[in-house]
């Protein structure tokens, strides 16, 4: 049975449009694919229902200082990914802990090319 990720923080940050589509997906994957073991990866202790379903979810929090949220993103977490030996992570929110190689297959979701296409109007 392949192993899969599903980094879902920003249901965690309540992303309004994001997190419906996080939501559907994670509902229709769950429904539809019994080859395969999903595990919900975030950010922070949630009560969203999405985290009560039958699905293993694991929560690694941001360091407590300045940009530990994007240190979490872009080193801890793809260690983290890493140790759990996954075939496959898919980030939900765009970015993805994708920097460095890693023995995982790789999937991001982009919502919006404006930072691409516009760079001036977004910050780092």
């Amino acid at each position: 049975m392949k192993k899969i990720a599903l980094i879902t923080d920003s249901l965690d940050h309540n992303a309004p449009g994001v997190g419906r589509y996080i939501r559907n997906l994670v509902k229709h994957l769950l429904m539809r694919n019994t080859n395969y073991h999903f595990t919900l990866v975030h950010e922070r202790e949630s009560n969203d229902p999405m985290y009560t379903t039958a699905v293993d979810n694991i929560v690694v929090p941001a360091p407590p200082f300045p940009l530990g949220r994007e240190l979490r993103k872009v080193l801890f977490l793809q260690r983290f990914l890493e140790k759990q030996q996954f075939d496959l992570v898919h980030d939900l929110a765009q970015v993805g802990p994708f920097f460095f190689s890693s023995s995982y297959k790789k999937v991001a979701t982009i919502y919006d090319l404006s930072p691409v296409i516009s760079p001036s109007l977004h910050t780092l």
